[in-house]
């Protein structure tokens, strides 16, 4: 009766509509999940993985694709579970062999259950090495059989009696495609692979079969995805012309600039089919675009023990008027410098590859040489030649108000006229490892609009890096800097357009300006100057400056790297280096954290021959490399 009785209520339970409260349901929902996986947790076999008999790269390709390796985390929930993973290994390491020129090898497995954790054992045995001997190439066309060549073969990566590798065999087919396309043949396919292995005499022989297809010319340009900006800028960003052999290398020219240009976030470019060719032989291209959105905004921020905290902070929109017009409003703000630009950047102006630059600036400069209150205005053009080579010319005035160690209060208008050249042969922008770049400015002050100074300001810097090993994780960086001002006494030159050293951009270890001539320094009076304790060893600047350093950036790991740097400086009063004059040199050590950003730096700097006057170390922080 009393189990009637409880089957009849649990059935009664059963056929109950179950309305839990939200607190209720929460906790059955946890016990539900809960459950499954501590039961997974108490069954799991964990494991350890040996692998004998080899060692080095193989060892480490076997790891790199092992099911063992990359789910040891997870443990299998039974012994026949991780019989299951050491199968698929077995498998899985026989192919990596195979494609590695071993087909001899051989891959054996045991498990020993009796330790703790449970013990996974692959033995694997290569085996000699098979070679390639034969690679021969069918249906190229006449002008470019020399690919079949052993010389052609070569620059396929290809050298017969090598070791008979996989890798070797696609990265072929890869670049013979890549070179019949450039010959003008769009349409190449590799028709047919055969792949023969001889066991007994350990050789394999690849015979590939490719239809390269009708020669092609570039055709008519079609662009999909434009919202905002104009169809005319596109086609102006075209590194081909219509009824052009046709290569891959301009349409990739044509991609990275248009990505380049900041108005896109994806541009894909594509070309017809076979049947799309017309009569002429022109196949059309496809550019399919995806604009970014037009306005940004970022910021960054610095600092050193010399020049304090500093922060930047800007507004963009980079379509102003459809044809990818930048429009930039910017602040800068430091304990020596407050500064806000308008700047405006018209591409193509006249001509594809020439922009034309106007700015607007305001500035309160508050540094240890000079106060000064200026309003900036300049123009001018900048044309690109080729990747790396940009020329830049145009107008600039100034009106200003300087007060200086050797200055009170004079006002100054500046009429000038910039030359600049900037080539960048380096590898990348915020952390270069190879190249070098070079950047000369040249700037004639003539006496126009009630100018108050002429002169000639010419200032050059050559920048080097050289890897010392082949993953450019320890290079070698070198800056040269070389200024002069002509036509000009010192006393006539508005302090701040005179040249000074010292700080994060110059000579670590300095305070910011500090390297130079300094008023009235060991006593001796500076002419024309009333030398007082307020003024005394206020940098003066001069008319000529030359400047070097050095530093081994090493990066150690990933993520950081240690930097050790020298460098140095002399700011003179001729208009030339005066080598009897004290060079000012500093040292130290820095740290780099690396980021998709770039480089985070952190330097601490030492000066080597110090003054009275100067510190004992500076530290700076900031974004990318010195130089």
């Amino acid at each position: 009766m009393i189990g009637a009785g409880l089957r009849a209520d649990a059935r009664a339970i059963a056929s109950m509509p179950i309305t839990p409260t939200p607190r209720l349901a929460f906790v059955l929902a946890l016990l539900i999940a809960a459950w499954p996986a501590s039961a997974r947790a108490a069954n799991a076999v964990d494991y350890d993985l040996d692998i004998a008999g080899i060692g080095g790269q193989l060892e480490e390709r076997l790891l790199a694709v092992s099911e063992l390796e990359q789910k040891q985390d997870d443990p299998p929930s039974s012994m026949q579970g991780l019989r299951r993973r050491a199968q698929a290994d077995q498998d899985t390491f026989r192919r990596v062999l195979r494609s590695r020129g071993f087909y001899d090898g051989s891959v054996e497995w045991q498990i020993d259950e009796n330790a703790d954790p449970v013990k996974v054992v692959f033995t694997v045995e290569r085996g000699p090495r098979y070679k390639l001997v034969r690679f021969e190439i069918a249906g190229l066309p006449q002008k470019a059989s020399k690919l079949g060549t052993p010389e052609g073969l070569a620059t396929l990566g290809v050298t017969l009696g090598d070791p008979a590798l996989a890798d070797v065999v696609l990265e072929a087919e890869r670049r013979l495609l890549l070179e019949l396309t450039r010959q003008s043949h769009p349409f190449v396919v590799v028709a047919d692979r055969n792949v023969a292995v001889d066991h007994a005499t350990r050789t394999m022989e690849v015979r590939l079969h490719v239809d390269a297809g009708p020669e092609a010319r570039f055709g008519d340009v079609e662009v999909t995805g434009l919202q905002q900006v104009e169809h005319d800028y596109v086609l102006r960003r075209l590194a081909f012309a219509k009824g052009a052999r046709f290569e891959p290398e301009p349409l990739e020219e044509t991609r990275k600039a248009l990505l380049e240009s900041g108005v896109f976030n994806s541009v894909v470019i594509t070309w017809g089919r076979r049947e799309d060719i017309a009569a002429d032989g022109t196949v059309p291209v496809r550019i399919t675009v995806a604009e970014a959105k037009v306005h940004s905004v970022g910021a960054g921020v610095k600092y050193s023990s010399s020049e304090g905290f500093g922060g930047r902070a800007f507004w963009e929109h980079r379509n102003f008027f459809g044809d990818a017009e930048r429009l930039r409003f910017e602040l800068e703000a430091s304990e020596l410098l407050y500064e806000g630009e308008l700047s405006f950047r018209k591409p193509d102006f006249l001509s594809p590859n020439q922009d034309l630059l106007l700015d607007l600036k305001l500035d309160n400069d508050d540094t240890p040489a000079f106060d000064r209150y200026a309003l900036i205005l300049s123009g001018g053009l900048e044309r690109r030649f080729g990747k790396r080579l940009t020329l830049s010319g145009g107008l600039y005035f100034e009106q200003s108000v300087v007060s200086g160690a050797d200055q009170d209060n004079d006002r100054f208008t500046l009429f000038g006229i910039p030359l600049g050249l900037r080539y960048d042969g380096s590898d990348n922008l915020l952390n270069p490892g190879k190249g070098h770049r070079t950047a000369i400015s040249l700037t004639p002050y003539i006496s126009a609009f009630g100018s108050s100074v002429q002169m000639l300001v010419a200032r050059g810097t050559e920048s080097f890096y050289v890897p010392l090993t082949r993953s450019r994780r320890f290079v070698w960086a070198t800056r040269l800097t070389l200024g002069t001002i002509v036509g000009a006494d010192r006393s006539q030159i508005p302090d701040d357009k005179r040249f000074y050293g010292g700080g994060g951009d110059s000579v670590r270890g300095y305070d910011y300006q500090k390297v130079g001539p300094l008023l009235c320094e060991r006593q001796i009076p500076t002419p024309g100057v009333q030398c007082s304790p307020r003024n005394r060893n206020h940098p003066i600047g001069g008319r000529s400056i030359l400047q070097a350093g050095t530093e081994l950036r090493m990066q150690v790991t990933d993520t950081f790297g240690i930097v050790p740097f020298v460098e140095g400086a002399g700011v003179y009063e001729p208009s030339y280096p005066d080598f009897g004059e004290d060079v000012q040199w500093g040292a130290g050590l820095g740290f780099r954290y690396f980021t998709v950003a770039g480089p985070i730096r952190l330097d601490v700097a030492f000066p080597i021959n110090p003054r009275k006057v100067d510190d004992i170390f500076e530290i700076y922080i900031s974004l990318g490399q010195a130089f």
